[in-house]
């Protein structure tokens, strides 16, 4: 039985960065030093919100809150989901239902619009989505649903090696064969080798992306779990990687290979050696950052040829705002600043 006594608080950063490790799901969008980042380039404000009982906190999000001039009101925005407790004698969706229904209840009376996008899904898609129903949101297309190969990485090596596709796995064998080593780090000097590589590829593919890694490298690394790993031939850099560790979950950031990269099927040795750092660091699933077969096929070939389970997170699901500021209104604003968000 859920408590008949719990209340939603405000919390400050400090306060937020002492719960939210204890969530299964948290993840870098949930931290503090994202939110912050993130909220101030639309303009905005973060605010940390937890759902507690006088002995315990069930749950929480962190929430990027943009108002339109001179009103106070306008788009929460939760991206990465609210978090859970991890309490094993109460059901997740009655969990998922109490304290949901508490932080919309909290943000509609500060008349805010409120929309949600949820972590990936490991199962439960259509009970989670009853139960922003039942709380009064709907889905929405005013923010963008996050697609993605998820992994399921709490397996022997071998049994997720036999998972990859036959040609990603003959990939892999040949990488394994030549002869490449491995750093890890996060220090400027490993960010500065990164984004080396990295700018490379993007000159090469003429690719313009809205969030590159030097954002997250302008964060504190250990605050979002971040790995940047390296893999050399011959003492020379070939492929690079970012991943993020939090929760039960590991995300691959962003990552490029160069032309010693490429002869050498780096890029496949190290996404193999992110796997095994990440079930090292006790991590359940392996979240491949997102897949767009439209605008980015090779990619998604690459990543789908692993073995994991093509997912859409839940939502993106939106509560519209009661008062002066018309849904339509908060719509467009979101929409203006969805691309810096990402």
């Amino acid at each position: 039985m859920m408590p008949a006594h719990a209340e939603t608080v405000s919390v400050t950063q400090t306060e937020w960065n002492d719960v939210v490790s204890a969530f299964p799901s948290y993840n870098f969008e949930q931290s503090a030093a994202y939110t912050e980042a993130m909220a101030k380039s639309i303009g905005g404000r973060a605010a940390y919100l937890v759902v507690k009982t006088p002995d315990a906190c069930l749950g929480g999000a962190s929430v990027r809150i943009k108002t339109l001039p001179g009103c106070g009101r306008g788009i929460a925005y939760i991206t990465g989901g609210i978090l859970i407790s991890d309490t094993p004698d109460l059901p997740f969706l009655d969990r998922h239902k109490y304290v949901l229904e508490r932080l919309a209840t909290y943000l509609k009376a500060q008349k805010h619009t409120t929309i949600v996008r949820e972590p990936i899904p490991s199962g439960l898609v259509q009970e989670v989505a009853q139960n922003y129903g039942d709380a009064g949101f709907q889905p929405t297309q005013y923010a963008r649903t996050y697609r993605t190969i998820l992994l399921d990485i709490a397996q022997d090596p071998d049994a997720i090696r036999t998972g990859f596709a036959a040609k990603w796995r003959r990939d892999l064998n040949t990488s394994l064969k030549s002869d490449l080593q491995l750093e890890t780090g996060s220090s400027p000097a490993f960010q500065d080798r990164f984004m080396q590589v990295y700018e490379t590829m993007v000159d090469t593919k003429e690719l313009d992306l809205a969030l590159g890694p030097e954002k997250f490298f302008d964060l504190p690394a250990q605050a979002l779990g971040l790995q940047i790993l390296i893999a050399t031939k011959d003492g020379k850099d070939a492929a690079v990687h970012l991943l993020s560790c939090l929760g039960d979950t590991a995300v691959y950031l962003f990552g490029a290979s160069n032309e010693i990269g490429r002869a050498t099927k780096a890029g496949y040795w190290i996404q193999w050696q992110a796997i095994l750092a990440a079930q090292d660091q006790g991590c359940r699933w392996y979240d491949l950052g997102g897949v767009d077969p439209d605008t980015n096929p090779g990619g998604f070939r690459f990543k789908s040829r692993m073995g994991g389970a093509d997912v859409r997170a839940h939502g993106p699901f939106c509560l519209p705002s009661s008062g002066v500021l018309n849904p339509i209104v908060a719509a467009g604003l979101w929409w203006k600043h969805r691309k810096k968000t990402s």
